[in-house]
């Protein structure tokens, strides 16, 4: 998504994928500080009588409270990173309540998917598990296929911690079948980008042709053009030699 006065959240993220977790920490809390103040600079600009309608929060328009989703899960997953996990808990927990103003079904299984991880390092994992079998469904109805993937292994891991052998052999079916689903679609994807490649190449190599045969034309046009002027010329000169001779 592209939405103006994000770049905090830009700068966090790149953060974080070089394994800087707690200056990315930082950057999401000043990324949520800057939209919240930005909604109650908002507040206060309205009427007295709006205000006593509607509560400071509401000012926040849908991008905001979905970037805001954003940066709460972001910030969950850092401190989860850094060993901070009930903290990172709360943070899903603002993420998923966030998604669910909203209706972001995509937010809302990011959330699940991030209590779930929290509750598994917290050593909860019937806990975890109640949370990821909600992110396992909501991952495979909007088919982000990796994220379905990734859910299916923390899952297993947290009937492995429970012992429940039976599970494990079923998630270890739909693992084998996800990551086949995943290569099939990769090498799909692989042909469908080989074939517009070699399309382009045709395209160019027969617009390169079409310029040629019209850069052809016309220069043949120009020296019919030049020819039939010469012969004018030549015609005129001798029409006027004729003359002289005549006079002779």
């Amino acid at each position: 998504f592209h939405y103006q006065g994000v770049h905090i959240l830009y700068e966090a993220n790149a953060m974080a994928e070089e394994n800087k977790f707690e200056l990315a920490a930082r950057l999401y809390e000043v990324q949520i500080i800057s939209i919240r103040s930005k909604a109650a600079r908002a507040y206060e600009q309205l009427p007295r009588q709006l205000k006593s309608k509607m509560f400071r929060g509401n000012i926040l328009a849908g991008q905001d409270i979905k970037v805001l989703s954003i940066c709460h899960g972001k910030l969950g997953q850092m401190f989860v990173k850094m060993g901070e996990i009930p903290r990172g808990i709360v943070e899903f927990d603002r993420q998923l309540s966030l998604a669910r103003e909203i209706n972001d079904k995509s937010e809302e299984a990011d959330a699940f998917y991030g209590l779930g991880v929290g509750y598994f390092h917290n050593f909860d994992y019937e806990n975890a598990l109640r949370y990821l079998l909600i992110a396992q469904g909501y991952f495979l109805s909007n088919h982000r296929i990796q994220r379905y993937y990734n859910c299916l292994q923390s899952i297993k891991e947290c009937y492995v911690k429970l012992h429940r052998d039976d599970k494990i052999a079923v998630y270890d079916e739909k693992l084998n079948k996800t990551e086949q689903t995943i290569h099939s679609k990769f090498k799909l994807m692989h042909e469908q980008l080989k074939d517009m490649q070699l399309r382009l190449a045709h395209s160019s190599a027969e617009i390169e042709h079409v310029v040629t045969i019209e850069r052809t034309t016309f220069m043949a046009m120009e020296y019919k053009k030049f020819i039939k002027n010469k012969d004018e010329e030549l015609e005129g000169l001798n029409q006027e030699l004729s003359k002289q001779e005549a006079v002779i």
